[in-house]
């Protein structure tokens, strides 16, 4: 999809970020468009010059649809060393020095840490705020690798923090584990629930039958049966695989669909080979990544996110906006979007049983289907609205220019 470009409402006075320039920055040029551009274009239509700063991949020559200048930063996403954080380092603080930015935002643990160690290197006023976009990885597995790649991170965000005038979190059991171990002060800790959902765009009425029914025509869907949809990138912590299980076991009941294809970019990818492999044994459909998914919300009865961990789940929240009930896990993020028993169920991590229990009582219930959809729809527009998350940001912003 193509994010829309809210509007702010008109003033005759210079807003304080007008001819401001700010970077944006973070580890995939798909992430920082997919789910960053609308927080840009507001920036910019406040009289900002944004830059858009990631590894170039195919999404980096549509920013400059927008009038935003992509600058690529050769970053490999799925190795991590110190020699190459520290050539990451230098090339930041030379990028940094050239543009001379007011501020400087990040997503996500890698960015967070090497802007702030840049801009410690440099002599640049630059403001910095890094965004917290959930754990990940580092923080499910508890390996001996794991814990080492943690604690030289932990190192590192610390150090980095220190730069830092804001450090956003998208749930209070990320910002409580970072001020338990002391990465950053309380006083830099804000809270703001995820990138926010455009419950205008992701709208059930918006949809046109003419839509869904090509999608049924096109992908040899029934009407007879209900439709089971999850969407993510293919990665183990995204929970695919207890998915495709529960699939497997549920395909009697209904149609399950995966929508999304895998993220070699991640240190634990899964094969596209291996999960088709699975999914044609338990008779789930694989359309691929899909640039418009609201015709995918808009058949299905059920959205299910089995994920390990997250920061806000993006996708929860445009199923939440598409009036969807919610099976998801009970882990930071997920339980932050999802009120188990009211407008979905929540269970537990790795446990497929489970997943199948709780995807079974909505399959045998289409009025608590239609309840809980409701009440996902309401929540998206009260708690989550796209508008609601780029004033908190604007604010942030404003606020931290305004201290100089």
């Amino acid at each position: 999809m193509e994010p829309r470009s809210p509007l702010m409402p008109g003033s005759l006075s210079v807003h304080p970020l007008s001819g401001k320039r700010l970077v944006f920055f973070t580890l995939d040029d798909f992430f920082l468009y997919r789910f960053r551009l609308p927080l840009m274009l507001r920036a910019q239509e406040l009289g900002a010059e944004v830059f858009a700063v990631a590894p170039s991949g195919p999404f980096a020559s549509r920013f400059a649809e927008h009038g935003i200048q992509f600058v690529p930063l050769p970053i490999d996403r799925r190795t991590f060393s110190p020699w190459k954080a520290w050539r990451t380092i230098r090339r930041l603080q030379g990028l940094f020095e050239a543009l001379e930015p007011h501020l400087v935002h990040t997503f996500a643990h890698r960015p967070n840490g090497y802007a702030g160690l840049a801009l410690r290197r440099s002599n640049l006023p630059t403001r910095f705020i890094a965004t917290v976009t959930g754990l990940g990885s580092l923080y499910v597995r508890n390996d001996p690798k794991t814990r080492l790649q943690r604690w030289m991170m932990e190192m590192a965000l610390r150090g980095a923090f220190r730069r830092a005038e804001v450090v956003v979190f998208q749930n209070q059991d990320d910002r409580d584990e970072f001020l338990r171990k002391g990465l950053c002060r309380p006083g830099q800790a804000r809270m703001i629930p995820g990138s926010g959902v455009d419950v205008h765009y992701f709208a059930p009425n918006l949809v046109s039958p003419e839509a869904k029914q090509r999608l049924y025509q096109e992908y040899n869907l029934s009407k007879d049966k209900p439709i089971v949809l999850m969407m993510s990138r293919l990665i183990r912590d995204k929970g695919i695989l207890e998915f495709l299980q529960a699939a497997e076991r549920l395909q009697a009941q209904a149609q399950f669909i995966l929508v999304g294809d895998p993220d070699l970019g991640n240190p634990k990818p899964l094969m596209w080979e291996d999960v088709q492999r699975q999914a044609a044994r338990a008779g789930v459909l694989l359309p691929g990544f899909q640039k418009d998914v609201r015709t995918w919300l808009a058949i299905a009865d059920i959205f299910v996110l089995p994920s390990y961990r997250e920061g806000i789940p993006r996708t929860i929240l445009e199923a939440m906006a598409m009036a969807l009930p919610i099976v998801a896990t009970d882990v930071p993020g997920c339980r932050d979007v999802v009120q188990d028993g009211w407008n979905g169920f929540l269970v537990p991590p790795r446990e497929m049983l489970a997943l199948v229990e709780a995807i079974t009582t909505l399959l045998h219930n289409e009025s608590l289907r239609s309840t809980m959809g409701r009440r996902s729809r309401e929540r998206a527009l009260r708690d989550f609205a796209l508008e609601k998350i780029l004033q908190q940001y604007m604010q942030l912003y404003v606020a931290s220019w305004l201290k100089g």
